[in-house]
């Protein structure tokens, strides 16, 4: 573990000129501005390889799974085109932002990514990337408004959900702030609770798809689930559900990283030089 996060942490100094920058001044001095300003954002999020300690940590049953109400599913390119409104929940908030250089909240190309040599080398030596993409996001300074949370639904998938699932969120104040809301479950074939207390919370159902009806997720093409993956979803049930709540003030254009037993998190925000 701390071979790989020792060069990961190489590989991110050398990607940043200001990677763990000991100035510690603001993000925008004037926190009393509602300043609109754009970000390139750049979210890594690896599956730690298990270690002693992570195996034998007991973790909290009596945990409280939700998704935020002001909420935006990421979109690729190809999703964007054939379907370019936003959802009613997103444009809400959006009616608020002036139109931008960019598309927000559409994911970039790999082309963009300039994580992707961390990237590999977390592919060799963990578990595995659960997410790695790049967009560009607008954001209301002090804003009185909540900002619309990221949507993530990564690794494996079962049924309407997938190993890692909740979703993260960015916002401006006088600094820039990351909280993550995420769980972690790990899924068996009718696994054997014992008692009540190995019971854990049943998963929620993500916002995007709750506001469907059973038929509409069927019709739905980023929605849709095969009949395999319904019965897959039958036979198998969460053995164990991890919450994984965190909260980081950051600096742009620095590269943070948010460890936790489970997982990792590489995330980078880059503003839009045009507005400067």
């Amino acid at each position: 573990m701390m071979k790989l996060k020792t060069f990961i942490l190489l590989i991110l100094f050398l990607t940043s000129s200001h990677l763990w920058s000991a100035n510690e001044q603001p993000e925008i001095a004037d926190s009393s501005a509602s300043l609109e300003r754009w970000y390139r954002i750049e979210l890594l999020i690896y599956r730690q390889k298990p270690t002693l300690d992570a195996i034998e940590e007991v973790w909290p049953h009596d945990i409280t799974l939700s998704y935020p109400a002001t909420w935006v599913r990421l979109k690729s390119q190809e999703e964007y085109i054939a379907s370019p409104h936003p959802h009613p929940v997103l444009a809400s908030w959006l009616s608020r932002i002036k139109t931008g250089p960019y598309t927000p909240f559409v994911l970039q190309p790999d082309s963009a990514k300039s994580l992707t040599k961390a990237a590999k080398q977390i592919e060799r030596l963990e578990e595995g990337v659960l997410f790695h993409g790049v967009w560009w996001q607008p954001f209301i300074q002090n804003d009185t408004h909540e900002s619309p949370a990221i949507l993530i639904k990564a690794g494996k998938s079962y049924g309407n959900h997938a190993e890692l699932e909740g979703s993260i969120n960015f916002k401006l104040s006088r600094y820039l702030h990351i909280s993550t809301n995420l769980w972690l479950s790990e899924y068996a074939e009718n696994p054997d609770f014992g008692n009540m207390e190995g019971i854990w919370p049943a998963l929620p159902l993500a916002p995007d798809l709750s506001a469907l009806t059973s038929s509409d997720i069927y019709q739905e093409a980023d929605s849709m689930i095969s009949a395999d993956a319904v019965m897959t979803e039958n036979l198998l049930h969460p053995s164990q559900v991890i919450l994984i709540r965190q909260s980081r003030r950051m600096r742009s254009e620095e590269i943070h990283y948010i460890d936790h037993p489970k997982i990792g998190i590489v995330v980078r925000l880059t503003p839009d030089t045009k507005q400067e």
